[in-house]
């Protein structure tokens, strides 16, 4: 991992991811915007109208209205009118769409209102919680997979815990099928992944965001 596929602090409140696909700006919008696809590279929508002004849901707190609707190149999330995902009514996250040399680049931007109240540390206040990075950052590498047609975490390189978990596919989980074992190898190996993401964030913000 390059320091440059790691999220960049625009300003306190304000942070970024940039990828580039190999694929065509048509291709990414749908796996963006098409809730079945959504759903194998972030989490399963349970309510999802792609429109301006259209409600979305992931989870309960995690729900808004879609403040802005332009194929193939821009959706943004914003909060609910009286209680969104983050406090204010500023607060969206964004994808950004553009032709690239060889495919197309995604920018995601996500702005949080100040003084949220679910983190008291300040430095890791929304939108600089670790974990939450961390959990964007797989993501955007699951999209790549996707895009890509590789199954979803099959390309984590190995470490100590995925020899551990071959070994135990060989010798103690006869009661799985070659498919099952494969899934639950790549879904440990994906929650490694995400701790180590997370420890590699923790610093970043610490190193990287603005104090003002």
């Amino acid at each position: 991992m390059s320091e440059g596929d790691l999220a960049r602090f625009i300003d306190r409140w304000t942070v970024e991811f940039v990828r580039t696909y190999p694929h065509p700006i048509e291709r990414v919008w749908r796996a963006v915007c098409d809730p079945a696809e959504v759903s194998i590279w972030f989490i399963p929508p349970s309510v999802w109208e792609m429109k301006a002004g259209g409600a979305y849901r992931f989870e309960e707190d995690f729900a808004g209205i879609i403040q802005a609707f332009e194929p193939p190149r821009l959706v943004r999330f914003g909060p609910k009118p009286d209680v969104g995902p983050w406090p204010g009514p500023q607060s969206f996250f964004q994808f950004e769409l553009a032709p690239a040399p060889g495919g197309t680049r995604l920018r995601y931007l996500q702005h949080s209102a100040p003084g949220d109240p679910v983190e008291p540390v300040a430095n890791f206040a929304a939108p600089g919680r670790p974990g939450s990075l961390a959990g964007w950052h797989a993501a955007f590498d699951e999209l790549g997979e996707l895009l890509d047609g590789a199954p979803i975490n099959a390309r984590l390189p190995p470490t100590r815990l995925s020899e551990i978990v071959a070994d135990w596919a060989v010798k103690d989980a006869a009661a799985f099928s070659p498919e099952q074992k494969a899934q639950i190898q790549r879904s440990l190996r994906a929650r490694e992944r995400w701790f180590e993401l997370k420890d590699t964030y923790a610093a970043h913000v610490d190193a990287t965001r603005p104090r003002d």
